[in-house]
Parts: C-alpha cells; structure tokens; sequence
C-alpha cells in the first residue's frame, strides 16, 4: 500500500474507534497505519498504554520494538520484546527481532537467557538456533555455546540441514571447543568442517586459530598466508595474522595487515582494538593508537562502557569534578593509576569507582582522590553531580599521547603497609640468608587459549634448582598439589604461608612482596602489583612482543617490571633460564654462592 492509501485506512480505523474504542483488532491497525506512515512517536503514545492491558499483542509489540531501535533505543527494545517473550504461546518473530536486536546492537543490561530453552527446542527453526549461536559467541559464553551447540549437532542429522547451515554450526563449534580448553577436538571438527563443503580458505582460517591456541604461530602464519592468497581480501583473515605476527615480534609486518583491515571494515570495532596494540609497539606517536583503542569496548573482556549524563572529559585543564570507573582485568586498573598524580592535579575533586580488591590500597597512595569500591556501586558520592566522567582505560589518550610521556610517571607508586610490610621482613629473615624471591606461575582463569600465556610448573626447574634462594609464594588460589610440585622441584625452598589470601585480601598481598628481594611471574595481576609497590619484577611472557607495553623490556606503565619474552612455539624454559641468570647475579652480589 502507498502512504495515501495507509493515510485513508488511518481515517477509517480511527472513526471505527470513535463508536468502538476498545475494539482490540481496530486499535493494532491503527498502530500499524502509524508504523508504515513514520510516525513514531504515535505509534509509542498507542502501543504502551495498549501493551500494559494486553502483553499478549505480539504484533504491536514487535512494532513498538522496531520503532525504538530506528531511534537507538536499543534497550528500552529489549525490554519491549523480553515482555513479549515470556507470555505463552509467544511467535517466532518475536524471538527473531529479539535476536537480531541483541547480535546488532549493544544491549548489556537484556536477558538473553530467555530464549535459551526456546532455542533448544527441536521445532524452532535451525537458522534462528544458529542465530542464537552467534549471540552467545558475541558474549563470550561459550560454555553455554558448547553445550548448546553439542546438542544441537546430535540433532542435527534428523535436522537435514543445509550446506551453509552445516559450515556455521562446525565453524562456531571449532570457536566452542577452543575457548573452553578442548582444544584436542578441534581437528575433528575442523575435518567435519573441511567435507560440509567449506572453501578451502574458511578452512584455512579456523586452522589459523587452531595453531594460535596450540602456541604454534608460525604454521598459523603460514596457514593465513594461504588462506589469503585464495581470498586476498577477507578482514578476519588480515587482522588474525596482524595478531599473530605481533606475537611473533614481527611489528611492522604486523601493523601493515591490521591496517589492511581496517581499509575493508574501518568501523569494526574488534578490528580497531587489535590494530590498537600493534600500533602502540609502532610508533612513538601514540594518538593513532590511543584513538582505536576505543575499539576495546567490543569486548565482552572490557566489560560495559557506563552511559553516564555527564560529558566525557576530553583532556582539557579545566577544574571542576570527574568521576572515574573501571574497566577490564586488575592488572590493567594498576597500569591505568600510574597516571593518577597528574589527573588529580588537572581537577579540584575526583571520585574512582575501582575494583574492590584496591580500595584500600589506592586510598593509601593516592589522597587526594576520593574511591569508591564497585562491589556493589551504592555509595552516595557516585550519585552526586560531576561535571565530566571517563573510563579509565582512556585516561592514555590525553595524558600519554606520546611514548615520552611516559617518563613524567613514578617508577613506582603503590604505598605499603609498613607495619604488615617489616613482618614480612622479619618472618623471612628467619628463613636464612637466601634472597627471597616472590613466586607465580598462572592466572586465576587458564580455560582455553589463556592457558598457553602461562608456564608449567615443570619449565619453572631451572629456576627453582638455584641454590642461595627462598621462594616465597605468590600464587592466588594454589593447590595442594602445586604447593607439593614446587616444594619438591625447590629442594624444600619454597615457603607457603597461608594465612594469606593472595586473591582476596591484596593489601596483605602486597605487604609479602614488598619484603621479596625480587618477584618472577608471569603477566599476571600479581606482577602488576609488585611492581606498582617497588619490587623489582621479572615477567615471563608468552609471546614476542606485548603492545600494551609498548613493544618495550621495561613496562613504560611500570618501570620496575622487566619483560622476558619468547617466540610462542619456543618452550618456557627459554626465557626462563634469562630469568635465572638474573637472579644469579642477585645471589652472587648477595655473596650468597
């Protein structure tokens, strides 16, 4: 119908309504005339009041959710359609604008879990079910993906599903088993992959990944030199081997393919993110860098960028009052407070809102902001009036435009608690006369390709063989089991003392190292920390080159940490053994041998 003729129909539905106003089938029609004529705000002003008496009218809205998304409202969509959702008997469609709503936009507060069984059902169609698929990757769920696509793949054979079906259920399964640490079942399916009919380049691709994760970059490298060379312009290609030669150290090999991509996708924000970190290890000039590191905030990792009323602050020396919240990992929150003395000098007041675990720590060493803890964000200051706020993974952009910038940080700038730290002093100086280094080997998280980033026990021998050393443990969350390896390996040097929780209670944490002669970890929050406080640090990395570093040895966030990297396929005892000949020259100079 042309818009004249939905004009007319309007007319006559509405002069229906005049004799009949409740005549519900009337009223739906009278939205929809809105809904083709583009008036939205009429079309709201109607179907609210008419959802809140009847939730059962799935058309209106399916039409209230459109019209809120043409304006951005992404999650007042959400709410709409959830409301939609959990009524019985609820259509396909609904769960279809729901999906696409929540793969297309970002919506972090929607529950997608109520779509789950409705998803699992074997009548609900295969497209939607891998649509459903494709959410959960986007969220990083992919337990729930794994265990929602097994299940979906046994069906699959009653299913009779298609050629282009059967690619995205194998390929989303490849991504599933390598991201929840089942790595050895990826070739199964990258064969199923391979006779689902799949180019040779897609295979090519998944495999690239594959060899990423199993810590051989080379023959990933390899693989996507291939795959381009069938398919010279496919974005995800050129990014994942920008990636991949960073790892190798190869950087502006590196920097080239991640701007390659962002020629063919310049907007994709995973894409930005990863050229990010190659161009902070390419330049000195940083505001290129600092500009896609923007791009972060596509990752479920960086957690949701706070929709606040107040302006961004833009770097400006302006005064007035900010209001500052995290983001990501620990480790990354330390980098960031490096830059603390300089911000509370451009502000007459300023309210963190930072990781629980800090709060004592941060208000020590920094009094002259006010912080606040996040777990939970109740406290009266942060619903106070602010006259900028910013996340603070972007303080960088104003503060470190350029890698000199960096030399206007304190080498370190963590307070300790002297009372808890000269305990530690004394405890240790019982032990012997060994220099006394701080030991981790491994994040709290090491499911699938986090565990390549850290060493084993094992390759960690020839450090814990040198005599004229106690280790001290640092390790969060240690087993028995580790304790027994270490203790063993150690000759009986290696020293537990439990009554500290290194995970929870890191002001106590941070007391032990600071009475370590030295610290040896891997990247790790616990690193970032000892370094923060002083302690100088020796930080086994797993690749190359790290771009949030800078490309450097010596963290520029951090000065006292030094970076031991490696070529990802080279075993962990390489690096390790450079670690071991620093810390022989520590126990030299301590006349300890």
């Amino acid at each position: 119908m042309a818009a004249g003729e939905y004009a007319q129909a309007l007319e006559i539905f509405e002069a229906i309504l005049e004799t009949t106003p409740h005549e519900l089938s009337v009223r739906q029609q009278v939205i929809l005339c809105h809904v083709h004529l583009q008036h939205p705000q009429q079309v709201e002003n109607l179907a609210r009041p008419l959802l809140e008496e009847h939730p059962e009218l799935f058309v209106v809205a399916d039409a209230l959710a459109r019209v809120l998304v043409a304006q951005q409202r992404y999650q007042e969509a959400c709410v709409v359609l959830a409301a939609a959702i959990v009524q019985p008997q609820c259509p396909a469609f609904i769960y279809q604008t729901y999906l696409g709503v929540l793969i297309d936009f970002d919506c972090p507060d929607a529950d997608y879990r109520i779509m789950h069984d409705w998803m699992g059902r074997q009548d609900t169609a295969p497209e939607l079910r891998l649509g459903y698929a494709r959410l959960l990757i986007k969220l990083a769920q992919y337990s729930l993906l794994y265990d929602f696509l097994t299940g979906f793949e046994r069906e699959a054979e009653q299913l009779a599903l298609d050629k282009m079906l059967k690619i995205h259920m194998y390929s989303m399964l490849i991504a599933a088993v390598m991201e929840t640490g089942r790595v050895a079942v990826a070739p199964h399916y990258l064969e199923l992959l391979q006779q689902a009919g799949a180019t040779e380049a897609h295979v090519l691709r998944l495999q690239a990944q594959y060899y990423r994760y199993q810590g051989e970059v080379h023959r990933g490298i390899e693989a996507l030199q291939r795959a381009l060379a069938l398919e010279p312009e496919v974005p995800i290609a050129l990014s994942l081997l920008g990636n991949l030669l960073l790892d190798s150290g190869q950087v502006m090999e590196s920097l080239k393919m991640h701007q390659e991509a962002l020629r063919l996708e310049p907007e994709n924000r995973e894409y930005q993110h990863s050229a990010s970190l190659t161009a902070m290890a390419a330049s000195d000039d940083l505001r290129v860098a600092w500009r896609l590191y923007e791009g972060r905030w596509a990752s479920p990792i960086t957690g949701q960028k706070s929709k606040l009323p107040w302006p961004e602050w833009r770097g400006e020396k302006t005064g007035g009052r900010l209001l500052l919240y995290r983001e990501q990992g620990l480790g990354d929150e330390i980098f960031w407070a490096s830059m603390f003395d300089e911000l509370s000098e451009l502000f007459d007041s300023i309210v963190y809102v930072c990781h629980h675990k800090l709060l004592t720590i941060l208000a020590r060493s920094f009094p002259n902001i006010i912080f606040v803890a996040d777990a939970p964000v109740s406290h009266p200051l942060v619903f106070e009036e602010y006259d900028y706020q910013l996340p603070i993974g972007s303080l960088a952009t104003y503060l470190r435009p350029f890698r000199s910038d960096f030399a206007r940080g304190r080498p370190s700038f963590f307070a300790v608690d002297v009372t808890r730290a000269d305990h530690w002093r004394q405890r240790f100086a019982l032990l012997g006369k060994e220099i006394k280094v701080g030991l981790a080997w491994r994040s709290g998280n090491v499911e699938g390709d986090r565990a390549r980033f850290y060493p084993s026990i094992e390759s960690l021998a020839p450090l814990l063989a040198l005599p004229g050393v106690r280790f001290i443990n640092l390790q969060y969350q240690v087993t028995p089991e580790e304790v027994a390896q270490v203790h063993e390996l150690s000759a009986g040097r290696f020293h537990d003392f439990c009554e500290i929780d290194h995970f929870n209670d890191l002001d106590a944490s941070i007391a032990m190292m600071k009475a370590c002669d030295i610290v040896v970890s891997p990247s790790t929050s616990t690193a970032a920390l000892a370094a923060a406080a002083g302690v100088p640090v020796l930080d086994l990395m797993a690749v190359a080159v790290e771009g949030i570093h800078l490309g450097e040895q010596h963290s520029p966030w951090l000065p006292m940490m030094t970076l031991f990297g490696k070529q990802p396929e080279a075993p962990w005892t390489d690096s390790v053994r450079q670690v071991v000949g620093v810390v022989e020259q520590l126990v030299n100079d301590a006349g300890q041998v």
